[in-house]
């Protein structure tokens, strides 16, 4: 990273920023949408950094870390990392690894069991970075199941039926 480069939480002036490099990320997707107000929520939550790299007032990188309380290892959390992107003039330049070392160090202070993250299948460039981050990406498969999908009929119901009347369950 260069000397005019920083790291900090995002605020809401990052808003239009962070919406241009999502929509790098996720070319055609319409929907994405970053809200000032959802920003500002994002940065008062303890459990929730959402970290830029900016250059002077513009924000050239992202990634998302969401602490997810754990029941597995007492009050151990985990931590899951979303929307790692760096706008594509300044790839290359170590603002990723800076973002992604900032993220372990948050995990590390926060008793983290471990970081997670999911990359579209096909960015073989962003997993080589991953990797040379320290993910290991056969240690565990992701499935992920999208909005669209949640009422297709694809998937079972989470509860059991309630048991008929008069028998016991």
């Amino acid at each position: 990273m260069g000397p005019d480069l920083h790291l900090r939480h995002a605020i809401a002036e990052d808003a239009p920023h962070l919406e241009h490099l999502y929509r790098e990320l996720v070319p055609g997707d319409d929907a994405i949408s970053v809200s000032p107000q959802r920003l500002v929520d994002l940065t008062e939550d303890a459990h929730n950094l959402l970290l830029v790299a900016a250059q002077d007032s513009v924000v050239v990188g992202s990634a998302f870390l969401t602490l997810c309380p754990d029941p597995m290892y007492g009050f151990q959390p985990y931590g899951l990392v979303e929307n790692v992107v760096v706008a594509p003039t300044m790839r290359s330049t170590r603002i990723g690894d800076a973002m992604m070392m900032a993220l372990r160090d948050v995990g590390l202070v926060t008793g983290c069991s471990k970081l997670m993250l999911l990359s579209n299948s096909q960015r073989a460039r962003a997993h080589a970075f991953f990797r040379r981050c320290g993910f290991d990406g056969d240690a565990k498969r992701g499935f992920v199941l999208y909005r669209r999908d949640f009422a297709s009929g694809r998937t079972p119901p989470l509860m059991p039926p309630e048991p008929p009347a008069g028998t016991s369950a």
